[in-house]
């Protein structure tokens, strides 16, 4: 499909079956090929990727998903909640993500 709307659902379909390295390709390409649509969409394709990258565990990629989609849309309050998962286990856990540990001290404690 050529459509970024056809790679975003797709996506989830994916997401949803688990099959997140899939999921992370479509929305990945939802992003490339959203010259088309509104800015309003965005800011949830960033946000279903970083949640396929924080089912697979990779924290620093989902945050970077999260704050993009936050700063397109800062009402975004998904990925505000999004963030705030990732950052309880940066406190659980701070020397298994030192690279993220500045997240703490954006979102405060």
């Amino acid at each position: 499909p050529s459509y970024p709307f056809s790679h975003y659902n797709r996506g989830n379909a994916y997401l949803a079956l688990d099959r997140y390295e899939e999921a992370v390709k479509d929305y990945t390409s939802a992003i490339e090929l959203n010259a088309a649509v509104s800015s309003l969409v965005i800011p949830e394709f960033h946000n279903n990727r970083g949640n396929a990258y924080f089912k697979m565990g990779r924290y620093e990629e989902a945050t970077a998903d999260y704050m993009t989609a936050l700063r397109l849309n800062p009402n975004l309050q998904e990925a505000r909640n999004n963030l705030a998962l990732i950052k309880e286990r940066v406190v659980r856990n701070p020397l298994m993500f030192p690279a993220l540990c500045n997240l703490v001290f954006f979102f405060g404690s």
